[in-house]
């Protein structure tokens, strides 16, 4: 079930994001409260933006795009996010981050319920479960590469680019099946 490990991953970059970045902007001299500003109107504000024109948006495409898609963006967004040096253009790249993430998750709850449509609700579950075990995994393995005095922690959120990448991987994989399982579908 290779859903799992997509919402790990997905998961471990969602969190990993919100847990860690203002650390990491405090850490190059933004203080804590622009820090804080800049995820907390940047990141939720684009997530929840995502989500609305993701609802629309999967009207049109197909779930396994939006993640396709969606996971290649999120690569380069949280690359940029700490490449970025203004404020100005670190809170637009943190913006783009939420937003690209916003779709990605209800997207793969979608793939898990076309996926299996028996026992649907275990399946979502497990997904859910792998990508909270995901988060605690990541969130410890960003910060024991961090160190415990944050040096390290803008190479250790390097991680959630490379995450996004292996999401990007597993989608690959997955669409076949997926198209395989949606043309079974229309058979029966």
């Amino acid at each position: 079930m290779l859903l799992s490990p997509f919402g790990s991953l997905y998961l471990a970059c969602e969190v990993g994001f919100w847990n860690w970045l203002p650390k990491y902007l405090i850490g190059r001299g933004i203080a804590e409260n622009r820090a804080l500003n800049i995820l907390g109107l940047g990141f939720a504000v684009g997530m929840l933006m995502g989500r609305l024109v993701g609802s629309r948006l999967l009207l049109k495409v197909s779930a396994d795009m939006v993640c396709l898609v969606g996971s290649l963006l999120i690569a380069g967004t949280t690359f940029w996010t700490l490449r970025a040096h203004d404020p100005t253009l670190i809170w637009v790249c943190v913006f783009l981050t939420g937003f690209v993430m916003g779709p990605v998750f209800p997207s793969a709850m979608g793939l898990t319920g076309d996926a299996f449509p028996l026992m649907t609700a275990t399946c979502m579950g497990i997904v859910i479960t792998a990508g909270w075990t995901g988060t605690a995994v990541s969130s410890w393995l960003i910060g024991t590469m961090a160190g415990t005095d944050n040096s390290h922690l803008g190479a250790a959120l390097l991680l959630l680019p490379a995450f996004s990448v292996g999401m990007l991987l597993i989608i690959l994989v997955l669409r076949p099946m997926l198209a395989r399982a949606r043309t079974q579908a229309l058979v029966n």
